[in-house]
């Protein structure tokens, strides 16, 4: 029995979406963290009266927030590699790569790791060229992180109560 490629594309779709369910499932699950964290902290420094433990709870909202970042960050580049997937599926690539970071599919460029740039820097050919990729890719993710950081739900979510706590100091 033989696997069309349109069989083959449609399972790579299915796989891709898992990806895109299990990034969703662990932001709501790091969000339920979150709200008991909150809780038992608040509850705790209203027992004690302790209010200088104000800082502590929110660079642990800043730490939690930027955590449910990263998993937004790459749901989002999933949902972008299986619109990609849909839009060049008759081109000859490689079929059920998962990376969402893969140069050879949807990110346009030559991929350049910190292990060759270190290679190239020590024994110089085209260190500068390769110096100059990995800054650039390093830059995307940064930028997609932020613009992660201050979507409307992260805001919303993590702000309020960490408003909450600076106004209750």
């Amino acid at each position: 029995m033989t696997v069309t490629r349109d069989e083959n594309m449609v399972n790579e779709l299915n796989l891709i979406q898992m990806q895109v369910q299990r990034m969703a499932n662990n932001s709501f699950i790091i969000k339920g963290w979150y709200i008991t964290f909150f809780v038992a902290f608040i509850f705790f420094m209203l027992e004690k009266k302790n209010y200088k433990l104000i800082p502590l709870g929110i660079g642990g909202a800043f730490l939690i927030a930027l955590y449910d970042c990263y998993f937004l960050m790459l749901e989002r580049k999933y949902r972008e590699k299986y619109n990609w997937v849909i839009k060049n599926s008759s081109n000859n690539r490689d079929l059920f790569d998962l990376n969402p970071y893969n140069i050879n599919t949807f990110i346009t460029g030559k991929e350049c790791r910190a292990s060759e740039w270190i290679k190239n820097f020590l024994l110089p050919k085209n260190s500068g060229k390769c110096l100059w990729e990995y800054i650039k890719k390093q830059f995307r993710v940064i930028l997609e992180f932020t613009i992660a950081f201050f979507s409307k739900p992260i805001l919303f979510f993590y702000g309020v109560p960490i408003v909450y706590l600076i106004v209750l100091a």
